[in-house]
C-alpha cells in the first residue's frame, strides 16, 4: 500500500507522500530570492522544452540525458540509465537477476515485495528489525546472509522509519554479499534529502567519488535513485540506476524501448544539472531538519512514540483510530499496519514534512484528538 490516495478520499492536505517541501514552496511561489526563482523558472523552461519535443520519439539509448545525469553523479554515462520512477528500475532490476531466494529486511517499502511477486520461482524471506533499535539496520543482518541467498535489497534511508544506514554497517553488508556472491540493490530513493548526503558532500571528492568507488568495488551492486523526492514531482516519473556497465546492460534488456517519456527526460536533465549545485540540497535539507524537528517535538510533547529519521518523513506509534480522524478532517497520513503491528490500541503511522504552516495544522489537529478516539 502506498500514500498519495487522494483520488478516494476528500483531502485538502497529503502528509501521505514523501516529497521536498524546497521544491514545493520554490514551484509555488512561497520562497523569495533569486535562489528560488532559478528553481521555479528552470523548470517552466524544461516542461516547455519536453512539451515541445513532444511530438519526437525520445532516444532511444538516452545518449544525452545519460551524459547529464554521469555528470551530476560522478560515474560514466554507461554505468547509468534513466526510467519511469525508482519502482520501474526496481522491478527491472529484480528482474536481471532472477532471484530464487531473497532476504530483505522488515519493515521496509511495500514495493519490493511487489517487483519480487513478479520473478518466477522466487521465496522471499524477511528479517525483523527491532524496535529498540528504532528499526535501524545493524551488523546482525549481515550475519543473516547465507551462501543460498541471491539477492537482498535495502534502502538508505530505509522506509517507513527514515533511517540513513551508518557507513561501517553499510560496508560490511556489501563485503559479506560480495564474499557470498550476492546481489545488492540499494533503493536510495531519499539519499539525497538525507542528513548522510550532507555528510558525504563533506568528504573529499563528494558523493560522486564515493558513488563511483562503490560501482567499482561492488561487481553486483544496483543503486537506485529517485528525482521523484529529491524535487516533489511524483506525477513527472523520475527515477535513475547506478552499477557497473555490464549490470546497466542487463537492466535495460528488461525495459521496453523508449521507457521515458520526452517530458520526464527534459526535467530529468534539469534536475541533474540543478543537483550539482550544493546550495539547492543545503536549502532543502536546512528546511527538512528544521520542520522535522518542529514535527518530532510536538508529537512526542503528546505522548507518541517518535523513531528519530534522517530524512523528510517520521514514524511515529500513536492512538488507533488517528487516521480517520484526521481524513474527517481532510488531512491524510500514512497508515503503517502493512509493515509493523502495532499495540493493543496503538499503531504506527508516517508522516512526510511540510510546510511549517501545514505542519502546524496537522500538530494542532493531532492534538484534538478525542481520548478514546470517540
Amino acid at each position: 500500500m502506498h500514500g498519495g490516495d487522494i483520488y478516494n478520499n476528500d483531502v485538502d492536505i497529503d502528509f501521505s507522500v514523501n516529497l521536498n517541501p524546497y521544491h514545493m514552496m520554490c514551484l509555488k511561489g512561497r520562497v523569495n530570492g533569486p535562489a528560488a526563482e532559478y528553481v521555479a523558472s528552470g523548470y517552466r523552461e524544461a516542461v516547455r522544452r519536453g512539451l515541445e519535443g513532444a511530438d519526437h520519439y525520445p532516444e532511444a539509448d538516452q545518449g544525452s540525458l545519460r551524459e547529464v545525469l554521469s555528470e551530476a553523479e560522478g560515474v560514466e554515462a554507461g554505468s547509468l540509465y534513466a526510467g519511469c520512477g525508482a519502482s520501474q528500475l526496481l522491478m527491472s532490476a529484480v528482474q536481471s537477476i532472477s532471484p530464487r531466494k531473497v532476504l530483505i529486511p522488515r519493515p521496509c517499502f511495500s514495493g519490493y515485495e511487489h517487483a519480487l511477486k513478479a520473478a518466477k520461482n522466487c521465496r522471499v524471506t524477511a528479517y525483523d528489525l527491532k524496535e529498540e533499535d528504532d528499526f535501524a539496520l545493524t551488523e546482525e543482518f549481515a550475519d543473516k546472509l547465507t551462501d543460498d541467498l541471491d539477492l537482498i535489497i535495502v534502502a538508505d534511508p530505509d522506509n517507513p522509519a527514515g533511517k540513513n544506514i551508518d557507513e561501517k554497517v553499510l560496508t560490511c553488508l556489501l563485503n559479506r554479499a560480495q564474499d557470498l556472491d550476492i546481489w545488492v540493490i540499494m533503493d536510495e530513493s531519499f539519499l539525497m534529502i538525507s542528513d548522510k548526503y550532507q555528510y558525504l558532500s563533506g568528504l573529499e571528492g563528494g558523493p560522486g567519488m564515493r558513488t563511483a568507488h562503490m560501482t567499482d568495488e561492488y561487481k553486483k551492486l544496483y543503486m537506485v535513485r529517485s528525482y521523484t523526492k529529491s524535487f516533489a514531482l511524483p506525477g513527472i516519473r523520475m527515477g535513475h540506476i547506478i552499477s557497473r556497465p555490464e549490470n546497466i546492460e542487463r537492466v535495460i534488456k528488461e525495459l521496453p524501448e523508449w521507457n521515458l517519456p520526452a517530458l520526464s527526460e527534459a526535467v530529468m536533465k534539469r534536475c541533474a544539472l540543478l543537483s550539482k549545485d550544493p546550495s539547492y540540497y543545503s536549502a532543502s535539507l536546512d528546511m527538512i531538519r528544521r520542520e522535522r524537528s518542529f514535527m518530532e517535538e510536538g508529537l512526542a510533547r503528546m505522548g507518541f512514540r517518535v523513531i528519530k529519521g534522517n530524512s523528510l518523513f517520521l514514524l511515529f506509534n500513536g492512538p488507533a483510530g488517528l487516521y480517520e480522524w484526521l481524513l474527517a478532517q481532510k488531512i491524510l497520513i500514512r497508515r503503517c499496519e502493512d509493515m509493523i503491528k502495532g499495540h493493543e490500541g496503538r499503531a504506527w503511522y508516517r508522516v512526510g514534512i511540510r510546510s511549517r504552516e501545514d505542519n502546524e495544522r496537522l500538530i494542532d489537529e493531532i492534538g484534538k484528538f478525542p481520548a478514546g478516539g470517540e
